[in-house]
């Protein structure tokens, strides 16, 4: 009895795992990548008339909070806060908000910092967008992306030829409020069509002016980084005086008090921590928004991409640091040359505050126009496209 019992159960068992996996097989398919197995479902059902999306951040962003939204769900207010064209997205950070996960429309996933692979969704719709998304060069890349093929459907990052773009400052028209830049297609107004002579004896611009009694300042943390800045500096310190604020200098600036800290100087050092395509950091934008002028150090092979013209000093452009240095000599000497390099703020403003907004109203849309009937796209590798030919040599000498 006790055999007959046995190998009923066992039966039922080989039975029981048999449906199951007819069941797999016949509504999901299996793919291998290194990292992991993907489960994708094939059989949900879906309508291009969508009343709303929803946006689960899978992972953290560093330390600071819902990645700096402020709520850990927000609704169409969020989006409303930029007037953006579609409102009919939720994001949140809360995990259990919906149940399965794959109903989610995309999931968005920090590429900078290392994170759990045991610790994915089991099971991914076809329909579902998993988004790449980082703030950071490929220097300071801490994820282990090789791990990542064929994971990712889009990437939103500060790179121009990423789907979404999530720069650390947006510059608009100021009479049209057209969005002009960071872009490939930047369309400026050129410094030399405008009365740059009228800009430079502006009274505001002139007591700007009389405002700057010291020569360069620099904020900096990260301390002998990637692009060698530290030794830039050193250099060009020959030349101009240059005063260093932050843990890799001597003096110390509270971050609600930049602004009172820099309106003395009359240039500031925006050298970034890597030379990597696009990567530019918002130090820069943030004092051309108190008027002092921008030495830029980057890896950005057109910045006309990102600043008007005659907005700035590229050290790329020059072949060495003494021909940097005497340069900004005789610049910081002449008032009316010095004060030219203002004439974009009566055209642009720049918008430093709702960056987060305006890259996660472009993501959601990207998902209202997203066709579920096409073949979602895949990076083959997305280590390979954030990280190879993208971080370049200097051009200055030093």
């Amino acid at each position: 009895m006790k055999i007959i019992r046995r190998t009923s159960l066992i039966l039922l068992l080989m039975t029981s795992t048999f449906l199951f996996a007819f069941h797999l097989i016949n509504n999901y398919v299996f793919e291998w990548s290194i990292a992991r197995y993907k489960l994708i479902e094939l059989k949900k059902e879906l309508t291009s008339d969508r009343e709303k999306f929803f946006v689960l951040f899978w992972t953290k962003f560093f330390d600071i909070p819902y990645w700096n939204m402020g709520n850990e769900t927000n609704g169409p207010e969020y989006l409303d806060e930029i007037n953006c064209p579609v409102n009919n997205c939720v994001f949140t950070h809360n995990k259990e908000l919906i149940d399965p996960i794959y109903y989610y429309d995309a999931i968005v996933f920090h590429g900078a910092q290392s994170w759990g692979f045991m610790d994915l969704p089991a099971i991914r719709s076809t329909h579902q967008l998993y988004v790449f998304a980082s703030q950071e060069s490929p220097a300071e890349t801490k994820h282990n992306l090789v791990l990542d093929d064929e994971f990712y459907n889009l990437t939103m990052s500060y790179r121009l030829d990423s789907e979404i773009l999530w720069s650390y400052a947006r510059i608009f028209d100021i009479q049209t409020g057209q969005f002009i830049a960071p872009s490939k297609n930047a369309n400026w107004q050129q410094p030399e069509r405008v009365e740059v002579t009228t800009t430079a004896t502006d009274k505001s611009l002139n007591s700007v002016f009389m405002k700057k009694s010291k020569e360069a300042a620099w904020m900096v943390s990260h301390c002998n980084v990637f692009s060698k800045r530290e030794d830039l500096v050193r250099k060009l310190q020959q030349y101009i005086d240059i005063d260093i604020y932050g843990k890799c200098g001597t003096l110390d600036c509270p971050r609600e008090k930049t602004s009172e800290c820099i309106e003395k100087y009359k240039i500031y050092l925006s050298f970034e921590n890597a030379l990597c395509s696009d990567y530019v950091t918002e130090k820069l934008f943030d004092m051309m928004n108190n008027y002092i002028l921008p030495v830029v150090f980057n890896g950005v092979g057109n910045m006309s991409h990102f600043l008007p013209p005659k907005s700035y000093i590229n050290a790329n452009d020059f072949s060495s640091v003494e021909t940097l240095g005497m340069f900004l000599q005789n610049l910081m000497k002449n008032e009316t040359e010095y004060l030219s390099y203002f004439w974009w703020k009566r055209y642009y403003k720049i918008d430093t505050k709702y960056i987060n907004v305006h890259s996660f109203c472009d993501l959601c849309k990207r998902l209202n126009e997203n066709n579920v009937n096409q073949r979602v796209q895949y990076y083959k590798s997305i280590s390979e496209w954030w990280t190879k030919g993208i971080c370049v040599n200097s051009r200055i000498k030093f």
